[in-house]
């Protein structure tokens, strides 16, 4: 769940950032919207007219999307980690 929106998101086997898709529902009015990356183009699946007005589920998949997935790998320059001792 992100940001009280049920998800649900994959990759096609051994294409992950090449072929990915989510599907954000909205629990409350039972919107739903999808996203498919494939080929280096997201197509955004939606009943918002504009898109600041779809879910920030679709917005966050579409960021990680197309950051390829480094921000999971590598630790962005702005994070400093800090273990307890």
């Amino acid at each position: 769940m992100i940001h009280g929106i049920l998800s649900l998101s994959g990759n096609a086997p051994h294409q992950g950032t090449e072929e990915e898709a989510v599907v954000c529902v909205v629990p409350f009015n039972m919107m739903v919207e999808a996203a498919i990356l494939s080929k280096g183009t997201v197509t955004l699946f939606t009943r918002a007219e504009k898109y600041e007005n779809t879910t920030l589920c679709i917005k966050d998949w579409i960021t990680l999307a197309n950051s390829r997935h480094v921000d999971r790998i590598e630790r962005p320059a702005n994070v400093r980690v800090v273990t307890p001792r």
